[in-house]
């Protein structure tokens, strides 16, 4: 599914990453809201990354996602 970053941010308090926990915000076109849970995302360079991915809401034919790594 193609998507667009829209936000990304850094999270407060303990974290197992070297540089502290974030979170990315992303836009796809409209889905079901049951689409949560574990998705593949293909990076260049880390390659096949598993990520548990949330919908927050829709808005029109887009579905905000949001992806949290601690």
């Amino acid at each position: 599914m193609p998507a667009r970053i829209v936000e990304t941010r850094a999270l407060a308090g303990y974290s197992a990453r070297p540089r502290g926990g974030f979170s990315v915000s992303l836009q796809a076109d409209a889905v079901p809201r049951s689409n949560r849970g574990i998705h593949a995302l293909e990076h260049s360079q880390l390659g096949r990354l598993q990520l548990f991915m949330v919908p927050r809401r829709m808005q029109g034919a887009l579905t905000e996602f949001e992806i949290i790594l601690k």
